[in-house]
């Protein structure tokens, strides 16, 4: 198969897990304000004709998916499988596991297998993620323009329909959530798609967009993604003025610090009102993994007990950290597996760096930026992120970039 073909490939996956990404969303947002979210503490089921976008559009990806394995199965790679394997291990065990507990996750975990087999098999260029590039910016534009024309839809908003106002609330319209289900979201994947954006060739859209992203951030107070941007953008400066030979050492060694202190804040975190109130929910996930420290209560532990009386209040819908939510929901077994899969992608873009790919650094900062307060990782649930928590770790995983010879600047 051609370069041109497989690009082609490249560009339709892209494309269809983003309209499977978007389209449901904007469905289910024009049809519903933000109160009926608020009433619950969640996001309501989704209407009639979202769920059959959701449902069509989800399993025309898969189909997607195993026709790019049949045409390319008798020329499959033959380097990068044990990363492959890497990748699919924590997803495997917690399906497992949550078959033997009677325990079912979000379907999404049907398409995570054969996803990572296609993309390991087309062996993407990493410059491909400029597609997910004008996937971030519609997806944000159209958060905004909700914001802007129907901000009982976009804006969060109480059950009484009233205008939700917090502390850390920087523009006075609001906090923006678009087609999110809360302000957060929409900053997580602001924060992890940025990088995509960066990657766009074209200038003036790849400055619009990027534009359009920073003040949906600043909109939408998310505090935490902030935060994240401000370490991928960090981290991305100190490894580009690196020289090349250094540059792998330099990489690996920022972003071991920063998922050090994914790991780290919340065992050292003993005041209960700290971040906002984040220190009360991590003592309480820590209290639940300590009942099952191997192997974990199951994925859908935090649905289950914030939708109960024993809810700790409307945010204890995860552990508001990767760390512990690895934890109380796969046990140290989990944790271990997500691990070896950290190490590896970090591996993978020190080598790109050398390359002159930094977008893999970039997005690995801002990945665990984000995983500090908030939980990113895509697995078998948490489909909200998936086009930019989970495509672009496939392409640093798989890119055949890391094949080509080292010392080459190709950054931008």
């Amino acid at each position: 198969m051609t370069d041109a073909a497989r690009g082609r490939l490249e560009t339709a996956l892209i494309l269809l897990i983003g309209a499977w990404f978007l389209v449901p969303r904007l469905i289910q947002t024009l049809s519903l304000s933000k109160g009926n979210r608020a009433a619950v503490g969640q996001q309501p089921p989704y209407t009639g004709l979202a769920s059959a976008a959701q449902r069509g559009l989800f399993y025309l990806t898969i189909l997607l998916c195993l026709w790019i394995i049949a045409l390319l199965w008798r020329r499959s790679p033959s380097r990068r499988g044990l990363a492959l394997i890497v990748f699919l291990l924590p997803w495997a065990y917690l399906v497992i596991r949550d078959q033997y507990a009677q325990q079912r996750p979000e379907n999404i975990y049907e398409l995570m297998p054969v996803l990572a087999i296609a993309i390991w098999m087309l062996r993407p260029r990493i410059a491909r993620l400029q597609v997910l590039g004008y996937v971030v910016g519609v997806t944000i534009v159209a958060s905004l323009l909700v914001g802007i024309a129907l901000p009982g839809h976009g804006i969060q908003r109480t059950a009484a329909g009233a205008i939700v106002t917090v502390d850390k609330q920087i523009l006075p319209w609001g906090e923006l959530v678009g087609i999110f289900s809360d302000a957060n979201s929409l900053g997580q994947f602001i924060a992890l798609g940025l990088p995509a954006v960066m990657l766009i060739r074209a200038r003036g859209w790849r400055i619009v967009i990027a534009l359009c992203s920073l003040f949906a951030l600043v909109w939408c107070a998310s505090r935490s993604s902030m935060f994240a941007v401000a370490l991928a953008i960090v981290v991305y400066l100190a490894v580009s003025r690196t020289r090349a030979h250094s540059r792998a050492f330099v990489a690996f060694l920022l972003l071991s610090i920063a998922f050090a202190a994914v790991c780290i804040l919340p065992l050292i975190t003993h005041n209960p009102a700290a971040f906002t109130n984040r220190g009360y929910i991590w003592q309480a996930s820590q209290g639940a993994f300590a009942q099952h420290p191997l192997f974990g209560n199951g994925s859908d532990w935090f649905t289950v007990i914030g939708s109960s009386s024993a809810s700790l209040g409307p945010t204890w819908f995860h552990a508001h950290n990767q760390f512990l939510q690895l934890l109380v929901t796969g046990g140290v077994v989990l944790a271990v597996l997500v691990g070896v899969l950290i190490v590896t992608a970090m591996t993978s873009a020190a080598r790109l760096a050398v390359r002159g790919h930094l977008v893999g650094v970039s997005y690995l900062a801002a990945l665990a930026g984000t995983c500090v307060f908030e939980v990113s990782l895509v697995i078998v649930d948490n489909s909200l992120l998936f086009p930019v928590a989970v495509l672009p770790l496939l392409f640093i995983l798989f890119t055949a970039d890391l094949d080509e010879p080292a010392g080459v600047d190709a950054s931008p």
